[in-house]
């Protein structure tokens, strides 16, 4: 194995891989790529020769469980072959020690009884992207031709439970979807029969979003999100519902550091690896920022990718704490939060990660 540095406590970095780039058989609205051309294109493709590349690299790198995320733009464009090879040069590269475990994250729209028996024998850990009841979901998730997506998604959960497939959800809260916490909470608990999901709130840090103007979640929004979610939880009464955000706070309100990247100091263990082999050195929320490109894989080595300068570099600015969060009791539960949001260096939700904590603790008993 080849030495990488690690820049937070992760004993590994994970590569988020965009096999088809920003293209997109949808057009969601707050989508950080939705105002540029995101119409399928069958020459953007990763192709097998960088695939191979990225995949004997990274397993040369790593020992152990290890697992590769398969995102977009939307990942199933690439088509069941191409996750073929993947499965294949897997098995031409691994070593005794690897455990593979393959992710795909999907808006789930291309979901037939094909993908399902695939994903289902060959272990692929699935999430889709559905954002609630279908005023919610068909509202920001649609066509590039401008239909709904909240029918085919119905169908896609139903194809998959037959199958057999396990899935998890990522629910995108817009500041106009709070409005039908309640109803998306009950659509997924008992209509769609969902019993884990996380949320992502919309934030347009860049103010670039003309058609979102208005929709990003503020301080107070998300502390109502939360808490709001906690209390749905609860009176649902149901321990086989995991909802990410209420684990990770659960977790902090109990003086432990949060699982989620974003809210444990570990956003600088990942990498993003586009279709043409551009590596980002950070997670998919943070590829649209220029001045962020370490390296290339066409012309350098995985390896000196990750140990190049642009990348230390970039992983002591994410791990930079301001003073405020130094002095902070809170810490060990926020980390400065997810570096997208930060605004001049600083965790926008800094408050509302207080109180939320505060009122975990209060209505969990925690003492």
């Amino acid at each position: 194995m080849q030495e990488v540095f690690l820049t937070s406590s992760a004993t590994r970095i994970t590569p988020i891989i965009k096999v088809v780039g920003e293209r997109c058989n949808l057009k969601c609205s707050y989508c950080y790529y939705n105002h540029i051309n995101q119409t399928p294109d069958g020459n953007r493709i990763m192709s097998i020769e960088m695939l191979e590349r990225v995949i004997s690299q990274y397993l040369s790198v790593f020992d152990g469980p290890l697992i590769f995320v398969w995102h977009g733009g939307e990942p199933m464009l690439a088509g069941i072959d191409f996750y073929r090879t993947v499965l294949s040069l897997e098995e031409i590269y691994k070593n005794k020690t690897h455990i593979i475990t393959n992710a795909i994250q999907t808006n789930g729209t291309l979901i037939d009884h094909n993908w399902a028996t695939f994903l289902k024998q060959n272990g692929f850990r699935v999430s889709i992207s559905i954002d609630g009841v279908d005023c919610v979901q068909d509202k920001y998730r649609r066509t590039i031709s401008g239909k709904g997506t909240s029918n085919t998604i119905e169908r896609s959960v139903s194809i998959l439970r037959e199958a057999g497939v396990d899935f998890n959800v990522l629910q995108t809260i817009t500041k106009s979807s709070l409005a039908f916490l309640k109803e998306s909470f009950d659509y997924f608990t008992d209509a769609l029969h969902i019993h884990n999901w996380g949320v992502n709130v919309f934030r347009d840090v860049e103010r670039t979003n003309s058609i979102m103007g208005g929709e990003s979640i503020t301080n107070e929004d998300y502390f109502y999100l939360i808490t709001k979610l906690l209390d749905l939880w609860m009176e649902k009464n149901d321990p086989s519902i995991i909802i990410r955000e209420i684990d990770d706070y659960a977790l902090a309100a109990c003086g432990k550091t949060p699982d989620t990247c974003s809210m444990s100091g570990n956003c600088s263990s990942f990498i993003t690896i586009d279709w043409d082999g551009t590596v980002y050195p950070c997670c998919d929320n943070i590829v649209s920022h220029k001045g962020v490109v370490p390296g290339h894989l066409s012309s350098d080595n995985l390896i000196d990718i990750k140990n190049g300068d642009k990348r230390l570099q970039l992983a002591e600015r994410i791990n930079a704490l301001p003073k405020k969060c130094k002095d902070c009791d809170f810490l060990y539960g926020c980390y400065n939060g997810c570096t997208y949001h930060r605004e001049n260096g600083q965790n926008p939700y800094c408050k509302a990660h207080r109180d939320i904590l505060r009122y975990f603790k209060d209505k969990l008993l925690i003492v």
